[in-house]
């Protein structure tokens, strides 16, 4: 098919972005880092031992398959210099957690916290929706000094607030707005102008969407709303969720995937984590799961959808 003008150009300009960005993404010893299109850069850690409901993760093994994640993604075996990759000591970082809908395994973010203060950095804020009291209570029982400052009540509360660094650790679940949610549902949920502009994909919608794309905009918001933060995602893949009713991913649908997947792509990081649900689980029928992870590409140029273009590394733990 023949492309106008118009459109040709705005291929080269994208080739020019992605040119730019693959620079920072991408480290010498990944594979296919040389040249080319943009690629990203995933590493998937899992572990063998048994975890369910009943016997969750110790935070001690939380804390190697972090640690594990972030050297191999920063390509450095010291875990200090490896971190300061993506967050340093000097910065304000915000840590969005997955939210009340399917809140994250707690001891994900007992590990996350300790691991950034023991880096020393400067302000943690952890930005928090319908977060339930035994889910906080075990968090900050488990943190013990290294208590961020929590922000309740507000939607997350973080998007107007000064930050250097932005550490997202969303869960993947089973969702009739998104078909999957995970990190760019996310995104919307603490966006700057909040989730309404991004869900649903009506005419009313998109007419009152500034972006004008309803769930298919949400990849706008890291492209823009955060464009200039360093970011790293922890997709918190412990354990799925399969099934939601009233908008909640109950117990009985928990399928326990014993993963974390890292990266600082956001699209990257859906399409990867996307992939690891359906086998255990499937999307909701309402939407196509990747409509908003490839738009997040095509449109917003916000990261990697294509899998051919996404280098994955895998570790057990």
């Amino acid at each position: 098919m023949k492309r106008s003008e118009g459109e040709a150009i705005s291929r080269r300009e994208m080739v020019v972005r992605s040119g730019a960005a693959a620079a920072t993404l991408l480290l010498p010893d990944w594979a296919g880092a040389a040249g080319g299109a943009q690629r990203a850069r995933v590493v998937v850690v899992t572990t063998k031992a048994a975890i369910s409901q009943a016997q969750p993760p110790s935070i001690a093994l939380v804390e190697r398959m972090i640690e594990k994640g972030v050297t191999l993604l920063a390509g450095k075996s010291d875990p200090v210099q490896a971190w300061s990759s993506f967050v340093r000591p000097t910065d304000f970082v915000c840590l969005p957690n997955a939210g009340g809908q399917m809140e994250n395994q707690p001891e994900v973010n007992i590990a996350l916290y300790r691991a950034l203060a023991k880096l020393g950095v400067k302000r943690m804020t952890v930005g928090t929706h319908r977060m339930s009291a035994d889910w906080r209570d075990r968090v900050l029982a488990g943190v013990g000094d290294a208590k961020p400052e929590f922000i309740t009540g507000k939607l997350f509360g973080i998007a107007h607030l000064p930050m250097d660094a932005l550490v997202v650790t969303p869960t993947v679940k089973h969702h009739d707005i998104s078909g999957i949610s995970g990190t760019l549902k996310l995104y919307a949920c603490f966006s700057k102008q909040g989730p309404s502009n991004y869900h649903g994909d009506t005419p009313a919608a998109a007419s009152a969407n500034p972006v004008g794309a309803g769930m298919g905009g949400c990849g706008w918001v890291p492209a823009n709303d955060f464009k200039e933060v360093r970011k790293l995602h922890i997709v918190d893949m412990i354990r799925v969720g399969t099934t939601s009713r009233d908008w909640v991913n109950h117990p009985d649908g928990w399928v326990y995937t014993r993963s974390l997947v890292f990266t600082t792509d956001p699209v990257a990081a859906d399409r990867v984590a996307f992939d690891i649900y359906l086998k255990y689980g499937q999307s909701s029928g309402r939407i196509d799961p990747l409509y908003h992870v490839n738009r997040a590409e095509e449109q917003y140029h916000a990261g990697v959808a294509d899998l051919a273009r996404i280098d994955i590394r895998h570790a057990v733990v």
